[in-house]
């Protein structure tokens, strides 16, 4: 099958209105750098009423103890959910819904480098990395 013929399936699930965007804060996940922009689908939330849960790999939106990080998860096992240990290679951490406040809220779908503002503003058409190196 080709990937074109694919992406109108994937999108059809997808719905707008549980898509939000946000700046990873703290992130475990390899791939995705604190201050990164995130486009996370809150439909990957945890409402795991199945005793088994199941959840595909991918990079999570998390909360635990009212702080909110990026991990890596690599399933599930009976009523928790696994995630890789950062800087321990195949090395897992359970964490069970619940437990110190833990809740997923939804699956990374998207990232990217974010840039700051004042590097993207312009004034008056120039932005103001180029006023500061004809200055110079």
């Amino acid at each position: 099958m080709d990937i074109l013929e694919a992406r109108p399936v994937q999108l059809s699930r997808m719905q707008a209105a549980k898509l939000f965007v946000v700046e990873a804060l703290e992130s475990q996940a390899p791939e995705i750098a604190d201050g990164d922009l995130l486009v996370v689908d809150s439909s990957w939330q945890t409402r795991f009423t199945d005793p088994s849960p199941r959840i595909p790999s991918g990079n999570y939106l998390i909360s635990q103890q009212a702080k909110s990080s990026v991990r890596q998860a690599v399933g599930a096992h009976k009523d928790a959910i696994e995630f890789l240990l950062p800087g321990a290679p195949g090395q897992k951490e359970a964490l069970r819904l619940g437990q110190d406040g833990f809740t997923i809220h939804g699956r990374v779908i998207w990232h990217a480098r974010s840039l700051p503002i004042a590097e993207t503003v312009k004034v008056d058409g120039v932005s103001p990395a180029t006023n500061r190196r004809k200055s110079r």
